[in-house]
């Protein structure tokens, strides 16, 4: 049998692979870490802002609830956090009713 031969040719230094390479900084450079402009909870109260606090512990509930309760902010339980009020934050804080409540400020 004849065996056909691939000729390859050697690819230049500006072809090819280029792992671990970086011509363009990434997305995240020239952004401090915890640089973000959410309000403080010592704040107090700004039109647009419901506060909640979160109640009852998470153990035993569903693991999407638990990161429900991340994504509005909170860390531990007994933690009152002021969030905005819009449409996605009122669902939610609906989600995970039975968890936090709404408190008048």
């Amino acid at each position: 049998m004849a065996e056909t031969q691939v000729s390859r040719s050697e690819p230049k230094a500006s072809e090819g692979h280029k792992a671990g390479s970086r011509s363009e900084p990434k997305a995240s450079e020239g952004h401090k870490a915890g640089s973000r402009s959410e309000p403080k909870a010592s704040e107090g109260h700004k039109a647009g802002t419901i506060s909640v606090r979160w109640v009852k512990s998470q153990i035993g509930f569903d693991r999407r609830q638990r990161a429900t309760l991340r994504g509005l902010g909170f860390r531990r339980l007994n933690q009152r956090v002021q969030v905005q009020d819009t449409p996605a934050i009122r669902g939610m804080i609906f989600k995970v009713r039975h968890l936090v409540v709404v408190e008048e400020t």
